[in-house]
């Protein structure tokens, strides 16, 4: 690598004098077709071998254990529950800031510290 030379600022007047010099790389953006391993994820054999033998080892990590098949003896049946999303959209749960009925409630409890 070449060394570094200290930054000239002796021709620079204006913001457009600095942008001319500074050269900017836009970073490349990821192509719209790429893949997401965890939706792509089909469980097998090979996979619950690795799951668990990654879970045995001490990597500072385990792996989910949701991606074993169903009769591998490490799956959990948590793992087969629904996940329950907030309705955030609800117009009986919107409420302006200040409005909620429990709204001087806490606003006190948050002043006692």
């Amino acid at each position: 690598m070449g060394e570094d030379k200290p930054f000239d600022f002796s021709d620079i007047s204006t913001k457009e004098d600095l942008q001319k010099k500074i050269k900017h790389k836009d970073a490349p953006r990821a192509h719209s077709k790429r893949s997401n391993p965890h939706h792509d994820h089909v469980p097998s054999d090979t996979m619950d071998l690795l799951i668990e033998t990654i879970n045995e080892s001490d990597l500072g990590w385990k792996a989910d254990v949701c991606k074993l098949q169903k009769h591998h003896h490490l799956y959990q049946s948590s793992c087969d529950e629904k996940m329950v999303l907030l309705d955030a959209e609800s117009e009986s749960e919107l409420y302006a800031f200040g409005d909620h009925p429990d709204f001087a409630n806490v606003l006190s409890e948050a002043q006692k510290f």
